[in-house]
Order: structure tokens, then C-alpha cells, then sequence
């Protein structure tokens, strides 16, 4: 009987769905133009979502331009709190999706987003096995005006196509910072210091992935992983969709 009525439910939520594509068409995330209902991006712009597969730091998994190279300039000899990471795609071809994701109150992008990298990583989630996902929190006063969190809402369907548990209540910002592109390595690193707190003094997780929309310095990433380390994580990773200029 339950499982009737989840189908029921389940195809009630199509409708639904299908209903509303009609009265108001859902958006292309990559060029913003109008989409048939129940499609989620047009077929020509998802070929500009170019996965990350070689010449990346093995490390933080941001693009190197030296095929040479094993790590960035940011992660050659320099101590980090994350145990590894990967950036899904290129950014050429996604600044300005990421940029209505972030600041034009586009938040329904962050579906197929997620989708696409849970799909791009999947191998190194797989890898990974972590206990959860946790997103990259932001201030309650930056939330306030824009309306939500993009890492949260890439975290859910990250989780949801990679079937990791999401958690979004363990960590807190409890400074709103500046923007961080505008500092240099020492104004960043003491913005940051005691920025994020945790919710619980001993975490029980052993494995986490974190999960944020931009890697640009990894300072913000590592801050987060230095504090649930302090906390008793044994290993944590994280994900980005793209990487920008750090």
C-alpha cells in the first residue's frame, strides 16, 4: 500500500512539475534562454560543460597550465588542512552561469549543477566514501539578502545523485567576512581565524566532503577543514564545480 502511495505521489510531482514548466519555463543555467518543459538544459550549451580530467593539481584539483606539474602554486610546499579535492569543469565556458547562480537569485541551477558534477566525480566520491557531505556555510546576514546558499543547495543534489548523507547544521560562519579575492595570503588567513564554529564539540564523522560552488584561493576550504580536524574528522575533501582565478 505504501508503495502505491509513493507513486502516486511521485507521479503527482511530475505533473506538478511539468504544470509549472508550462506557466513559467525553467532556464538554460549555462545562456539563461527558455527551456521546453521537463528539460533542464538546452543540448548544444551542456557541451560546454568540459569535465576536468587531466593537467590538474593533485592536491586541490584546480587546472595547471604545466602538464609537468603535479601540484598549483598554492599547493607546492604549503601544508593543508584538506586532505584532496577536484574542480568538475572548466570555467571559461560557466562564469557567467555562476555568476546568476550566485548573485541573480538563480538557485534553481544548482540541481542540475549538482547533478552534473556528482556525475563528473563520480569516481572520486565513490573513492572517498564519506561519511557526509557538508556545504561551505555562509554569514546569516549574506544569506538574508540573497535568499539561500549556493554550496547548500549544490550539496543537496550532489548528495542526492551521489547518495552521500548531506548535513548542513555542523558547521557555522559566524563572521561575515569580505570578499576574500581582495586580500592577500595574510589579510585572508586573518579574516578567517575563528570564522566558522562548530555545532558540537566532539564530531562523530570520520570522512567529509565539503562542498562549495568556486575554488578560487582555498583559504576559505581550509579553514573550514583545519576546524572539523580540530574536532576529531579524520579526512576531509571537498568539491567545486569550477575554479577562478585565485
Amino acid at each position: 500500500m505504501e508503495t502505491i502511495i509513493e507513486l502516486i505521489g511521485e507521479f503527482l510531482g511530475v505533473v506538478v512539475d511539468l504544470a509549472i514548466d508550462l506557466v513559467f519555463p525553467r532556464r538554460c543555467p549555462i545562456c539563461d534562454g527558455p527551456l521546453r518543459p521537463g528539460k533542464l538544459v538546452h543540448p548544444e550549451c551542456e557541451k560546454k560543460m568540459v569535465p576536468i580530467t587531466k593537467n590538474y593539481c593533485l592536491k586541490c584539483g584546480r587546472p595547471i597550465k604545466d602538464g609537468e606539474a603535479e601540484y598549483c602554486v598554492d599547493c607546492a610546499g604549503k601544508e593543508r588542512h584538506f586532505d584532496e579535492g577536484r574542480v568538475a569543469f572548466e570555467y571559461a565556458d560557466l562564469s557567467r552561469t555562476m555568476y546568476r547562480f550566485k548573485y541573480s537569485h538563480k538557485p534553481e541551477y544548482g540541481e542540475y549543477l549538482g547533478m552534473k558534477t556528482a556525475e563528473a566525480l563520480k569516481k572520486e566520491l565513490r573513492l572517498w566514501d564519506a561519511d557526509a557531505i557538508i556545504p561551505i556555510p555562509i554569514h546569516k546576514n549574506r544569506k538574508k539578502i540573497r535568499g539561500y546558499n549556493q554550496a547548500e543547495i549544490l550539496a543537496k543534489s550532489i548528495g542526492k545523485h551521489a547518495h552521500i548523507p548531506v548535513v548542513t547544521s555542523l558547521v557555522k560562519r559566524v563572521v561575515d567576512t569580505p570578499k576574500l579575492k581582495d586580500l592577500n595570503p595574510a589579510e585572508r588567513q586573518n579574516c578567517l581565524k575563528n570564522s566558522f564554529k562548530l555545532t558540537v564539540d566532539d564530531v562523530k564523522l570520520k570522512k567529509i566532503i565539503l562542498v562549495d560552488d568556486i575554488y578560487t584561493t582555498g583559504s576559505t576550504i581550509d579553514t573550514v577543514a583545519g576546524e572539523l580536524k580540530e574536532h576529531g574528522v579524520r579526512s576531509v575533501y571537498f568539491v567545486t564545480i569550477t575554479a577562478g582565478n585565485g
